[in-house]
C-alpha cells in the first residue's frame, strides 16, 4: 500500500519474502506450533487493512472509498475469523475442530526432515500424537512374548478409558510398539 514511501520497494519486498521463507522452514521443525505461525499470519496480514493508514493520502473520491470497503471487509473477515476460532475453541454446537478441519493436524505436525522415508525419519507425526495421547504398561504373563498390556486411551470430553489387550509380544517394548497399539485399540489417538 505504501509503495511510493519505500526508497527500493523490490529490495524491501524481497527481504520480507527472504525472511518469510526463512520462518517458514524454522517453523516446520519438530515441537514448533507452525498452526499457530500460519493462522497468525494470515489475521494479521487481514487486520492490517483494517488498521494500518495510508502514509500518502490521495484526495479523490474513488482512492478513499476503496480504502474504506476494503477497510469495511477486512473488519467483516477479522470479526468472523475470530468469533468461528472461539466457536471451534469451547466447542459450541459440539463440533471438535478435527471435525470441522480433519487436515489442519497437519500443519502443525510435519516429518522431519522433509520427504525421508517412513523407517529414516527423525520424527513422525503418527507416533509422537500416539504416546502423547495414550500411556500404556505391559504385564509379563509367563514371557514378554505373551504379555498383557493396560492402555489408558483419552476420550472425547477429558480422561481416559482403560483397556487391557491380551497376548501381546512386548519383548522389544518402545514408544514405536506403544504407538501401534494405542492406534489399533485406541479411537482418536
Amino acid at each position: 500500500l505504501n509503495w511510493d514511501v519505500q526508497a527500493n520497494p523490490c529490495c524491501a519486498l524481497f527481504n520480507l519474502v527472504l525472511t518469510a521463507a526463512f520462518l517458514f522452514v524454522l517453523g516446520t521443525a519438530p515441537l514448533v506450533d507452525n498452526f499457530a505461525h500460519v493462522f497468525g499470519f494470515c489475521m494479521g496480514l487481514i487486520s492490517s487493512f483494517l488498521i494500518l493508514d495510508r502514509l500518502n493520502k490521495r484526495q479523490h473520491c474513488l482512492a478513499t472509498c476503496s480504502r474504506r470497503f476494503f477497510r469495511a471487509v477486512a473488519a467483516c473477515c477479522v470479526l468472523f475469523v475470530f468469533a468461528v476460532g472461539l466457536g471451534v475453541l469451547f466447542r459450541v454446537g459440539g463440533t471438535e475442530a478435527n471435525e470441522f478441519c480433519p487436515q489442519c493436524a497437519r500443519i502443525s505436525c510435519t516429518s522431519f526432515p522433509w520427504g525421508c522415508q517412513a523407517g529414516s525419519c527423525w520424527w513422525t507425526c503418527d507416533t509422537m500424537q500416539a504416546t502423547m495421547l495414550c500411556e500404556g504398561r505391559y504385564r509379563p504373563v509367563g514371557s514378554p512374548a505373551n504379555s498383557t498390556v493396560d492402555l489408558k486411551c483419552p476420550v472425547r470430553r477429558g480422561g481416559y478409558r482403560k483397556m487391557t489387550v491380551p497376548s501381546v509380544d512386548a519383548t522389544v517394548w518402545d514408544e514405536a510398539h506403544l504407538a501401534e497399539l494405542c492406534r489399533e485399540h485406541c479411537p482418536g489417538a
